[in-house]
């Protein structure tokens, strides 16, 4: 296994830290409910393949616990046919999911 400097993961390291709190602010920005707009009652993530968080936003870790059980039910579910690009939304509260459907129809 080749070891990686320290600078080289604390680059990569902050780089992932800020794409999950970007994807925080997009959910501030775009939400349509002010449970996400106002009160900030979400959480966002980056999963590696594995199933173990590697980053997260600054919002509400109190979700946390529920993701990873989230996340690997997607696994399992895509049987780890995951491809670059795919992505998964998951609002289901029997595989982690904390909020029930909100939104305009």
């Amino acid at each position: 296994m080749k070891e990686v400097d320290m600078i080289t993961a604390e680059i990569i390291r902050c780089g992932l830290a800020t794409i999950a709190n970007e994807m925080c602010d997009t959910m501030i920005r775009t939400a349509t409910t002010p449970t996400f707009s106002e009160s900030h009652d979400f959480s966002t993530s980056i999963f590696d393949g594995a199933g173990r968080m590697i980053a997260l936003s600054d919002a509400l870790p109190i979700h946390m616990g529920a993701c990873k059980f989230s996340v690997m039910e997607v696994l399992k579910d895509f049987n780890n046919d995951l491809h670059p690009g795919d992505m998964i939304v998951l609002n289901d509260p029997y595989t982690g999911g904390s909020h029930i459907p909100t939104g305009r129809s």
